[in-house]
């Protein structure tokens, strides 16, 4: 089976929680988070990290990456194509100021996975119709400490765009427990969390929105 039918019948499992690591909230390394959030369950890890020098980003996700392969988690780099296909990660996320999907495509390849952020409906749209990506992130839904100048689109909006969707929707942007009951029904195939798994014990965070997920799902 490839990585892609993988994907694709993993994502049909969900709504699953997506990990994002933030070394500056949690006040540890990516290895140490990435550690942490699998022994809580985590199925799914973007490593992210906007000021680490490539070196150091590399010697950390080529760890990070290691992990999750023994873990059997998916393993995502934000922005740095050249270091997810050093690692060998899963796949890589790319915002709106990133390369575009169709260049990453191009570097990656077929079987790897690509993710995409958008901030708007037409960016929405158009990450469904027209470029070559596995999923799309929509948010901020809620008001979110990591991007705080960003305007929470709302779960009204990200309820109407999920009925244009034709690939797997993240969603994202002040997340917490207590606002999984208005994301699921959206919905959503993945609800990605920072701040509040970061902040607090990381894989009794990561446990307890698994069980709500699955609660919710049932």
């Amino acid at each position: 089976m490839t990585r892609r039918e993988r994907w694709q019948a993993w994502v049909r499992q969900g709504p699953h929680l997506y990990v994002i690591t933030d070394a500056g909230y949690a006040g540890k390394s990516h290895v140490e988070i990435v550690r942490e959030a699998l022994a809580g369950g985590a199925e799914l890890i973007q490593m992210r990290d906007k000021t680490l020098p490539d070196r150091a980003f590399y010697e950390q996700a080529r760890e990070c990456a290691r992990l999750c392969r023994e873990a059997g988690a998916w393993f995502f780099v934000n922005d740095r194509v050249h270091v997810a296909l050093a690692v060998e990660a899963d796949g890589v996320h790319v915002g709106q100021d990133d390369l575009p999907p169709d260049v990453v495509r191009r570097l990656v390849g077929d079987d790897r996975l690509i993710g995409r952020s958008t901030h708007s409906p037409d960016e929405f749209r158009r990450a469904h119709r027209v470029e070559p990506v596995d999923y799309v992130a929509f948010g901020p839904v809620f008001a979110t400490q990591t991007k705080p100048q960003a305007v929470p689109l709302g779960v009204p909006l990200l309820r109407d765009m999920m009925k244009e969707a034709v690939r797997p929707v993240v969603a994202i942007g002040g997340i917490t427990l207590d606002r999984l009951p208005a994301l699921v029904p959206t919905g959503v195939t993945m609800v990605a969390v920072v701040s509040d798994i970061m902040t607090g014990r990381i894989a009794d965070r990561v446990a307890a929105y698994r069980a709500a997920l699955r609660s919710l799902a049932s």
